[in-house]
């Protein structure tokens, strides 16, 4: 497929190109896998009630054929590292993630837990 077809189609709907040739990866899936090594990320736009979200969506050494949207903790440590000028640096060593499922206080909201590990070596 051409490229700027591939772009054009990316554009129009939203999506990244992280996204292309990989599968979702549902939270469940994330939590059973241990440590992953968090390699790239991508911003995805989206208009609710007029106003612009944005969402991220990563990916894993370790899941070659998927991609996850994270919610509230990764879009902070996505946020956090384009901040601080860290994407580039994300890409070349990783970050070791753990990701748990849980819930809130009150047990009304479920959420993902994201603790950073050490890197190894």
């Amino acid at each position: 497929m051409n490229i700027n077809l591939i772009n054009l189609a990316l554009q129009a709907t939203g999506s990244s190109p992280l996204m292309v040739g990989r599968n979702p990866i549902t939270t469940g899936t994330i939590a059973s896998l241990g440590v992953l090594t968090l390699r790239d990320y991508d911003w995805l736009r989206a208009i609710d009630n007029g106003v612009e979200k944005r969402y991220p969506i990563v990916i894993f050494d370790e899941i070659e054929d998927g991609y996850y949207s994270g919610g509230t903790q990764l879009y902070n440590l996505c946020r956090a590292l384009d901040d601080a000028g860290a994407k580039e640096e994300l890409m070349e060593t990783g970050l070791r993630l753990k990701f748990e499922e849980s819930t809130t206080k009150d047990g009304k909201r479920s959420f993902t837990r994201v603790t950073v590990m050490p890197n190894e070596g």
